[in-house]
């Protein structure tokens, strides 16, 4: 009888330690917390005729994005000092005064963003300072220009949508996304065309005068000072207009991306929305980002968002492209690290093909170094074809591309 005690206590131990390691093992994902910190850098001056309230942070909207999908909005943020309960996982954490995607009067908008990681049962803070992330345009004549024409007006156009400064219209500010412009000035029913580059954060007084001396091109100069946000630029009327077009052999831009400057901030390429060039297609899995180091240093650097790749062998493609008619294309890009590694033209794989062949052509790359930024370049080897699609393919993670251009020599 005292064995059948023993077997039986020895049976009823190992069944409890079967049962025990059956068991499933307690969850430590816990949720983590979020704290958030929100200002409003307003030292760009708001010239608005429509409204004359002054915009607080707490007028602003938060947004918490996770892998491109919005997962709770704050609209508007108000008196935020409460702690936010996230599952651990990678977040995008927006503030914005309002979404903007076309050009508008009297609206400049502000906005920051940044990365943050939740962890189980601990505190992450995220602090957001806003500034204006559009540009405003303002037009203002010069007073002998007046006296020498009847009538004038200016419309500036940006991505299929314009603003006309005319009538009442004349004297308010216009605001546009940053990047490209066109500008066409209309006087005594003769026009003229030129183009302009927009940075966040500026206001432009342009000021419109009659050249000096006879000339069938607009002159226009730009200087830029850092120490202000407010810029003129002198835009001059020709004596004698003609129309404007693109020289013989003078090299055009056939295609620019510099990916925005806030629009949907942290989304993936299949759901970004905000390009500069939306008649072309995009593919990849890479995210559209703001950095800490903005693009910088080469020639034209756009600063604003970038695209992220966060590890290698993840291409990014872009198709649809048009070269048709153009002789000694060049490709070219701004390249970064966000690790701050050196580059060099083994960390980065581009390769071009078109719709008649399908065949995939490696490019041969030219880097150089403008600091943490680097200018990636391909010359000669682009066919000029109606549908042209540019691969590119990260060698090493964590790489930042920006302003990725088409060039060719106009026939």
């Amino acid at each position: 009888m005292r064995k059948l005690w023993i077997i039986l206590g020895m049976l009823l131990l190992a069944l409890s330690w079967s049962c025990r390691k059956s068991l499933p093992a307690i969850s430590s994902d816990e949720p983590g917390t979020l704290r958030i910190h929100t200002e409003l850098d307003d030292h760009v001056d708001v010239y608005s005729k429509a409204s004359n309230t002054t915009l607080q942070a707490s007028d602003l909207t938060l947004e918490i994005f996770k892998e491109g999908v919005s997962i709770q909005k704050f609209a508007p943020i108000g008196d935020l000092n409460k702690e936010i309960s996230l599952d651990p996982g990678e977040y995008s954490v927006q503030a914005y005064s309002s979404v903007f995607t076309t050009p508008a009067f009297d609206m400049p908008v502000y906005s920051d963003e940044a990365q943050v990681t939740i962890q189980s049962g601990s505190t992450s803070s995220a602090e957001l300072i806003c500034t204006q992330s559009n540009a405003g345009v303002r037009i203002h004549y010069d007073e002998a220009f007046q006296q020498a024409h009847s009538t004038y007006s200016v419309t500036i156009s940006q991505q299929g949508h314009q603003l006309v400064y005319a009538d009442a219209d004349a004297t308010r500010t216009g605001y546009f996304l940053p990047g490209e412009v066109t500008l066409v000035l209309t006087v005594d029913g003769q026009t003229h065309q030129q183009s302009l580059t927009l940075q966040a954060q500026r206001l432009y007084t342009l000021t419109i005068q009659d050249e000096a001396q006879p000339s069938g091109t607009l002159g226009l100069t730009l200087q830029v000072d850092p120490s202000y946000t407010e810029e003129e630029v002198p835009v001059f009327f020709p004596l004698d207009p003609t129309p404007t077009t693109p020289d013989a052999g003078s090299r055009t831009v056939l295609y620019h991306e510099n990916f925005g400057t806030q629009a949907t901030l942290g989304s993936y390429v299949t759901a970004y929305t905000d390009w500069e060039t939306p008649s072309v297609s995009y593919a990849g899995t890479q995210q559209v980002i703001r950095p800490d180091t903005p693009s910088a240093g080469y020639p034209e650097a756009s600063a604003g968002c970038c695209l992220l790749f966060p590890s290698a062998n993840r291409s990014f493609t872009v198709s649809e492209l048009n070269a048709a008619g153009a002789t000694a294309l060049e490709l070219s890009f701004g390249l970064s690290s966000e690790n701050g590694a050196t580059l060099t033209a083994s960390d980065i794989a581009v390769t071009v093909s078109t719709n008649e062949s399908g065949v995939a052509t490696p490019l041969p790359l030219t880097v150089t170094a403008y600091g943490q930024w680097y200018l990636v370049s391909s010359s000669g080897n682009l066919p000029a074809v109606e549908s042209l699609t540019i691969e590119i393919k990260p060698l090493q993670s964590n790489l930042l591309l920006d302003d990725l251009q088409i060039s060719g020599l106009q026939n």
